[in-house]
């Protein structure tokens, strides 16, 4: 019971992960995840905090998980998608350790010099049901392990700066543009004013 509770929470939190990035969950698997995206940028940023968020323990335990990301034209029925590139990045997902986040040269080139990607070159993989090898990269990522307290305790001290935020993201609802810079030294509170 225990251990059925601890695996729905994960896989809400991976649900919510890709409803934030722009993601469609095509389909629940038991143990994994079939998601497109409209963009590959959107898909990457979304591996990236999914494996960040997984960091984090769910109900006492941490569940480790494996990204494989690939682009293409994948062919779509009623409910599902199919065709080479799902085979790609299933079997990148596959070949991934966990922790680690898989895509294949197409990816990597279309989001190479973007800002936010690091890429390391794994070399050539045999994939099980495609004639040939794929290039493939390692996305390389911060970890984001945070405070255990982050979400579950108060902001203090910081009523001002919070409020100075809330009336930003208030403009940009209302359509009118800007910037915020959060700075200050280590330890401050950035992030947690932030979250």
């Amino acid at each position: 019971e225990k251990a059925r509770h601890i695996f729905a929470a994960h896989h809400q939190l991976l649900t919510d992960t890709v409803a934030h990035h722009g993601g469609h969950e095509v389909k629940w698997l038991g143990d994994g995840l079939m998601v497109a995206f409209p963009s590959a940028s959107d898909a990457l940023s979304c591996a990236i905090a999914m494996q960040q968020g997984a960091q984090r323990p769910v109900g006492g335990e941490r569940l480790e998980i494996r990204v494989g990301l690939t682009a293409g034209e994948a062919m779509k029925d009623e409910a599902d998608y199919f065709g080479t590139p799902v085979v790609m990045a299933k079997r990148l997902c596959d070949r991934a350790s966990a922790g680690q986040i898989l895509c294949s040269d197409l990816v990597a080139g279309l989001l190479s010099g973007r800002q936010g990607f690091t890429f390391a070159a794994v070399g050539e993989l045999d994939l099980k049901g495609l004639p040939s090898p794929v290039a493939t990269y390692e996305v390389r990522y911060e970890s984001d392990l945070g405070s255990p307290f982050a979400t579950g305790t108060p902001l203090v001290g910081r009523d001002r700066e919070l409020s100075r935020l809330v009336d930003r993201l208030r403009e940009v609802s209302g359509g009118r543009g800007g910037l915020v810079l959060l700075a200050g030294e280590a330890g401050i509170g950035k992030t947690r004013l932030a979250e």
